[in-house]
């Protein structure tokens, strides 16, 4: 999840409820439907691309296109794939001309793949974002308000005085936050109280991650840790590091 929610990202319930609607309606559209609906929004975006931001005017226009040309997701094969080094190199270019009207934030990748990359994200962008969390969780038995565990390094370098924690507490969101970074055979009791003490009820995280507590966790002689579901991400999910978080 790129965007670190906190309890701002909450003050929104009707708009949150609205999407939340949307998306318990449109999980359950037929193939066609579900096209068709991804073509509509799709033409939306495109519109203010072509009208809002200078890399795209420039780029339709050196294609010799329109948005008209873009009207499904075929369509899209008419563009050529961005890379990370264009956004790097224009990346003022990428910023719609009203952009301010959405006040948006600045957000960074992690940076797993490489530098991190910067990027904006306004209101609707982090209720999208939260909402589509909330219903893929919610397949695997999640209520808004469950405790739940997340797998980090992030969170944990950019608060220093906490950097050599295994673990951290956030009860507005419910949510304890567990230290990638400090993964080690010799601290899996650590991260086996603090799943004790707090019994989050989910656990999420980058597949390896996952694995190697799992392993810490065994090899600790610790049995009696459970989740109702594991959401495994970031990473290809092996049958090993399945079997393992099993």
């Amino acid at each position: 999840m790129p965007i670190d929610f906190s309890i701002r990202d909450f003050c929104y319930p009707l708009s949150i409820y609205r999407l939340r609607r949307t998306f318990e309606r449109t999980q359950w559209l037929s193939p066609n439907e579900l096209a068709a609906y991804q073509n509509q929004r799709l033409a939306v975006i495109i519109q203010h691309a072509c009208d809002h931001v200078p890399y795209y005017r420039r780029l339709f226009n050196n294609l010799g296109l329109s948005s008209r040309d873009i009207q499904t997701v075929d369509d899209l094969k008419k563009l050529p794939i961005l890379s990370k080094s264009a956004v790097r190199e224009s990346a003022a270019d990428f910023a719609a001309d009203n952009a301010s009207r959405y006040r948006p934030r600045a957000f960074t990748t992690s940076g797993t793949t490489g530098s991190p990359l910067q990027f904006y994200l306004d209101k609707n962008a982090r209720i999208l974002e939260f909402v589509y969390y909330w219903r893929h969780w919610s397949w695997a038995g999640y209520r808004l308000g469950d405790r739940f565990a997340q797998m980090g390094t992030r969170f944990f370098f950019e608060r220093e005085r906490h950097s050599q924690s295994v673990a951290l507490w956030q009860p507005p969101v419910r949510r304890l936050m567990l230290n990638s970074s400090q993964l080690s055979l010799s601290r899996g009791k650590e991260f086996a109280e603090a799943l004790r003490k707090y019994r989050p009820q989910f656990l999420k995280g980058m597949a390896a991650s996952i694995n190697f507590l799992a392993l810490i966790i065994r090899e600790a002689g610790i049995s009696d840790l459970s989740f109702k579901a594991i959401f495994s991400t970031g990473e290809v999910l092996t049958p090993q590091y399945r079997a393992m978080a099993e």
